[in-house]
């Protein structure tokens, strides 16, 4: 996101993990990164909380895992979500792991 977010200066992140530490470390890298710029960063469940055709974009950063297990299972979820919240999948190569 923090690289997405240099290219483009306009756009508005939400930023999402399951994991608290994720979250913590997004946070301090966005504001080391990219200083007071405006982002919501928030632990919870994939796309779950964002309203249908609410997003753009979405970025997703593999792998894809749940405490110790990994698998496309988490994958396939996340794709439903972001299709629900983006309308569509972008980009075929997406779809092989996520959306």
């Amino acid at each position: 996101a923090i690289a997405s977010a240099l290219d483009n200066p306009q756009a508005h992140y939400t930023l999402v993990d399951e994991s608290f530490m994720a979250v913590q470390s997004a946070a301090e890298n966005w504001q080391a990164t990219l200083g007071d710029r405006d982002v919501r960063i928030q632990a919870g469940d994939g796309l779950e909380m964002q309203e249908p055709d609410s997003l753009d974009v979405v970025l997703c950063n593999p792998p894809f895992h749940q405490q110790q297990v990994v698998g496309d299972f988490l994958a396939f979820a996340l794709e439903h979500d972001a299709v629900v919240a983006v309308g569509e999948v972008a980009d075929d190569q997406c779809r092989a792991f996520h959306a």
